[in-house]
């Protein structure tokens, strides 16, 4: 971690103090804390597991069984226990992001004044994710075109997916590491 004089402003190339709103400053923190503890998780199953680094990274976290030497992907997405849903963005609708080596891990951080509370961790296979998004996108085109009698339109990037807890929580899918250690553990 780079610090300047002035203290810790400058995380990782990044300086906090040049036109970083606070939110923004917390969801950088956010983020960063949900990927060290889904490396952590998948670690603490006998999983090498390590994050990326990196302005226009391809993967959030990098993981290698290593008795088998197969590898996958993960993208995780976090949130806190206050907002309960996960911006997934336009790529989450792309067909084309369908793979059998990419994971995506939903993880909800209990807020800081949450004491003895865990995270939760919602597991989805690249597939689950996009159909997942893709339903609630339609849902969402629907109602739009119900409310404003004109079709949804997307218009550049200010579109924006999300996943709502009680989306991720219909789904079946906390706290399921096999997705990814199964995945791994094929020969």
């Amino acid at each position: 971690m780079n610090t300047s004089d002035t203290g810790s402003e400058v995380v990782s190339g990044h300086d906090f103090r040049n036109g970083t709103r606070g939110s923004q400053k917390q969801k950088y923190f956010l983020n960063i804390a949900g990927e060290f503890f889904v490396a952590g998780e998948l670690n603490r199953r006998g999983v090498f597991a390590s994050v990326t680094y990196g302005a226009a990274k391809n993967a959030d976290v990098l993981v290698v069984d290593p008795d088998s030497q197969q590898t996958a992907v993960i993208e995780v997405k976090t949130t806190s226990s206050s907002n309960n849903k996960w911006l997934t963005g336009a790529h989450s609708l792309d067909e084309n992001n369908i793979r059998p080596h990419l994971f995506w891990v939903l993880t909800l951080l209990p807020d800081i004044t949450e004491a003895n509370c865990a995270p939760r961790y919602f597991v989805l296979s690249s597939r689950e994710l996009i159909e997942n998004v893709s339903e609630r996108h339609q849902e969402y085109a629907a109602a739009y075109h119900a409310t404003n009698g004109v079709p949804f339109q997307v218009q550049g990037s200010q579109a924006v997916y999300s996943l709502r807890l009680e989306d991720v929580e219909a789904m079946q899918c906390e706290g399921q590491w096999s997705k990814i250690t199964d995945w791994l553990a094929r020969k």
